[in-house]
């Protein structure tokens, strides 16, 4: 299968910062060594230690609250009704001094590929987020036009299935983790949507 690394395609380039919230979406959550625990765990954020006294931090109040540290089945696959697959509410705080715009690429670092290898997916990415905004709307993918005129230089670029939407995981990836990861550009970047994984 040719991949889209969009993930890879940012640790190419100079930027600031980069921030990250971990979570997984049903029963369990894992931490980094795979310790699972049948109870709801608190969301995981990792930094650097040159970004800890920046205070750049990334959270999503669906996850925090309504679903419990878990990504809600309405931002899955499995919702109900028309509730499903609809993007999560994002709010950053902090965006560091010299940022040019932000990026954001959601990937399920867990997915394995068809000969068994890790083979993280991406599926949601979004380009070119202004500094002024302080998160992303629920529902925001796919609706830019919708939201407001302040978000209009957003683009959403190719997930793994070749769609430029939140593309929500499947309840049964459930001891999958799924990273949100923003990062803070020195510049404004668009993406060649066909450079592939190696």
């Amino acid at each position: 299968m040719q991949c889209i690394d969009h993930a890879k395609q940012l640790r190419g380039v100079k930027r600031v910062k980069a921030i990250v919230l971990w979570f997984s979406i049903a029963r369990h959550l894992f931490h980094r060594n795979h310790t699972s625990s049948s109870s709801p765990a608190p969301i995981e954020r990792h930094t650097n230690s040159s970004m800890a006294s920046t205070e750049f931090t990334l959270v999503s109040p669906a996850i925090e609250k309504e679903g419990n540290g878990k990504l809600p089945r309405y931002c899955t696959q499995e919702g109900v009704g028309t509730k499903w697959n609809i993007s999560p509410p994002l709010e950053w705080h902090n965006v560091p001094p010299k940022t040019k715009s932000m990026a954001l690429v959601v990937q399920d670092i867990d997915a394995v590929d068809p000969t068994g290898r890790l083979a993280p997916l991406a599926h949601w990415v979004v380009l070119n987020i202004p500094v002024t905004l302080k998160g992303l709307p629920q529902g925001f993918s796919g609706k830019e036009e919708e939201v407001g005129a302040e978000y209009g230089a957003i683009e959403e670029g190719l997930n793994d299935w070749n769609t430029r939407v939140w593309r929500g995981p499947k309840m049964a990836n459930y001891a999958d983790r799924f990273q949100f990861r923003l990062f803070a550009l020195d510049h404004h970047m668009h993406f060649d949507n066909q450079v592939q994984q190696q």
